[in-house]
């Protein structure tokens, strides 16, 4: 009876170590967080063109009629791959606790550069610009490729998605409503001799990523506080500058 009495504390020992070493396995797994964070692409540039007018019309300024806003999906994949090279050092400790847009320039960005075709010889704020415009009428004066320029931003997840439109809108309205049509009679005299053969338009678009930091990897290595799995949201704005030979 005795014997009996023994093995069954012994049975009962083993499975409880068993369900406890079960236990502690699935709370450090990396790879199988508690309700991990879905990561996704999502396209928000008919939102971001609404505020980025809201915006300009507080100083009685407005879109030009050939600049457009739409979603790129070849621009949500290209983010989504770049994404997938953010591992830990990426994802620095001001993405997860910044309130504002936070500038991305390392090898995720140079990725999603490539990806998209961004040679970096323009950037968003010039890629409408006379000078830039002159410049590529005057490289090319029958036919101009279009010209790609993207940038890419961070911010934590905890901030609203309204806030985060709002922030691209107020970083881009200004450059985007300088942009121009025409090189035509920037001498003054109707002469075209400093371009003036294309007109040119624009296309906006603008996506995000969101990637959740596992809270093991977070407590192991940024040796930060806060909810399991937080996440970082990243932007990228894109422009494609299209000329037309008149």
């Amino acid at each position: 009876m005795k014997l009996k009495n023994i093995a069954s504390l012994l049975l009962a020992g083993v499975m409880a170590a068993s369900m406890l070493a079960g236990c502690q396995n699935a709370n450090v797994d990396p790879e199988d967080p508690t309700n991990p964070i879905q990561p996704g692409t999502d396209g928000i540039s008919a939102a971001v063109e609404t505020r980025v007018a809201d915006y300009l019309d507080k100083t009685n300024e407005k879109i030009p009629e050939y600049v457009d806003f739409n979603d790129d999906s070849d621009l949500d994949t290209a983010l989504q791959y770049a994404v997938e090279f953010a591992g830990v050092g990426d994802i620095m400790p001001q993405y997860l606790h910044n309130d504002q847009l936070e500038y991305v320039n390392n090898d995720i960005y140079v990725r999603l550069a490539d990806a998209v075709g961004d040679d970096r010889s323009a950037t968003i704020a010039n890629i409408g610009d006379i000078y830039t415009l002159q410049k590529a009428e005057n490289a090319n004066s029958y036919q101009i490729d279009d010209e790609v320029v993207v940038e890419l931003y961070a911010i934590s997840s905890a901030i609203g998605e309204n806030a985060v439109e709002q922030q691209i809108a107020e970083k881009i309205a200004y450059s985007v409503e300088a942009y121009e049509y025409s090189t035509r009679n920037t001498t003054g005299d109707n002469s075209t001799s400093d371009g003036g053969n294309y007109n040119h338009t624009y296309t906006v678009s603008v996506s995000t990523y969101t990637k959740a930091v596992n809270s093991s990897m977070e407590g192991n290595f940024l040796h930060m506080d806060g909810a399991a799995d937080p996440s970082v949201t990243f932007v990228a704005v894109q422009v494609v500058r299209t000329s037309t030979h008149q």
